[in-house]
């Protein structure tokens, strides 16, 4: 018996490492359209947290604000005719 013949790996073998390489390809591609949209969404979240908490500070500071005039008698004209 021929030692390279013995060598080489079977045909269906290669065929099948082939399909696997193939089938992995678009496991990976899948994979990376997954990472990217963990990734959007782990770098929005705490932005839209932090938006949130910005306009509740606003509002929050603009209710203290209309009070603290109120109870001091600050009459305050604004451009909307109020």
């Amino acid at each position: 018996m021929d030692t390279a013949a013995a060598m080489d790996p079977p045909l269906e073998g290669v065929c099948l490492l082939a399909h696997l390489r193939q089938a992995r390809r678009g496991q990976t591609e899948e994979m990376n359209s997954v990472a990217v949209v963990v990734l959007i969404v782990l770098l929005a979240l705490p932005l839209v947290i932090v938006g949130i908490g910005f306009v509740w500070a606003a509002i929050h500071d603009g209710e203290e604000d209309r009070a603290v005039q109120r109870r001091l008698g600050i009459r305050r004209k604004t451009r909307l005719g109020r």
